[in-house]
């Protein structure tokens, strides 16, 4: 009976590292594949990661015109880091568009976390946005990425930052 509460920590933590095979859909989410639906009939059970995602996926809404995607670059319990990767020929209306789209990104994951009865600001749970943007190729032929700058969530001061780029 002592062991019961380790037997239920055991049991939450490998529920929350299912699915971590290759089989997985991808964690680019583009323009064109924003649909978040699933049929209950194919689709098998999920881990709380693939919830997560789509749950933010409808939090986010439509992709902004500017976006070519995003990606979400890290995900587990305490942790979630984001890319808005812009199209390369965007026109960026300056610091001010990029603040406000990696901030409705951040606020975007925090609401899917509440919804999800989590609680950022106790749970110290960390989330980043970072926006870039393709920036051609350097000298050597290399893909170049232009650092547009990135929001986070301050979980002591209970809001969203943003950086901007050094």
């Amino acid at each position: 009976m002592k062991h019961l509460p380790i037997l239920a920590t055991l049991l939450f933590l490998t529920a929350c590292t299912a699915g971590s095979d290759d089989s997985r859909p991808s964690k680019k989410f583009k323009a064109e594949s924003l649909d978040v639906t699933a049929s209950s009939d194919t689709a098998p059970v999920m881990s709380a990661q693939e919830r997560f995602r789509d749950a933010f996926l409808a939090e986010v809404g439509q992709l902004r015109p500017n976006w070519n995607d995003i990606e979400l670059l890290e995900s587990d319990n305490r942790s979630y880091r984001f890319a808005i990767n812009y199209r390369e020929d965007a026109s960026i209306g300056g610091y001010e568009e990029v603040a406000a789209d990696t901030k409705h990104v951040a606020r975007a994951a925090l609401r899917t976390l509440v919804a999800q009865g989590r609680n950022p600001a106790k749970e110290w749970i960390a989330v980043h946005v970072h926006a870039r943007q393709p920036a051609g190729t350097g000298e050597t032929g290399q893909a170049l990425t232009r650092v547009l700058g990135k929001s986070h969530y301050d979980s002591n001061a209970d809001q969203v930052i943003f950086t901007f780029p050094k």
